[in-house]
């Protein structure tokens, strides 16, 4: 009798706990569905199910794109959870934007939140390292030209680059420490870079400025 019992009780806590298990996997599934992952050339977009409340837009370091971005700032559970849609941009590899990139830039941003038919109004672009410097020149872009259908609230940016000329200066420090051969070889790439496009600084300091 006591050993049928046992068995008994073994039975129910084993029911029990399959039947949890599957609760649990039922909960884990649906919070997977609750967002729509779509994968293009040019970005990855996270939009939620339920009507979105925000939009934000990220840009990655210097050779960073859309799953680095991902894997280095975990966001998506939060945004998930928020309604808010994520936007990983593949755009990188810049430490300035012409105006016809801000252009071009703006308007594929703009097709995307319209063509997934994500809030207009309310909207924040962020950027790490060379990705903030794009973030803070194409929010200033937008707002400054009042002839987009997207219209930023807001704009952050992390240890990003965006005075060329003191990038310039901390480029030759480097390189007169001699400190390391990487150190040397990323900071003798961006004296040659700016220098090609803007000249040295002690020169032509307004380019620098207008950039």
């Amino acid at each position: 009798m006591k050993r049928t019992s046992i068995i008994l009780i073994l039975i129910f806590i084993g029911l029990v706990s399959c039947k949890q298990n599957k609760q649990e996997k039922e909960h884990t599934i649906s919070e997977k569905l609750e967002f729509t992952k779509i994968i293009k050339d040019g970005y990855e977009l996270y939009k939620p199910y339920k009507e979105v409340k925000a939009v934000l837009i990220l840009f990655g370091g210097y050779p960073e794109m859309a799953e680095d971005i991902k894997r280095e700032f975990k966001i998506l559970d939060i945004a998930r959870k928020n309604n808010i849609a994520v936007i990983l941009s593949n755009f990188n590899q810049k430490l300035w934007l012409e105006e016809n990139e801000k252009y071009e830039l703006t308007k594929s941003l703009e097709d995307i939140i319209v063509a997934n038919q994500l809030p207009t109004d309310n909207i924040v672009i962020g950027g790490f390292s060379s990705g903030g410097v794009v973030s803070l020149l194409i929010s200033n872009f937008i707002v400054g030209m009042k002839q987009f259908n997207i219209d930023p609230k807001g704009v952050f940016i992390v240890d990003s680059p965006i005075d060329l000329v003191a990038l310039y200066k901390s480029s030759e420090k480097n390189i007169a420490r001699n400190f390391s051969e990487l150190s040397i070889q990323e900071s003798t790439w961006l004296l040659e870079t700016l220098d090609s496009n803007f000249g040295n600084p002690k020169v032509n300091i307004k380019t620098y400025e207008d950039m």
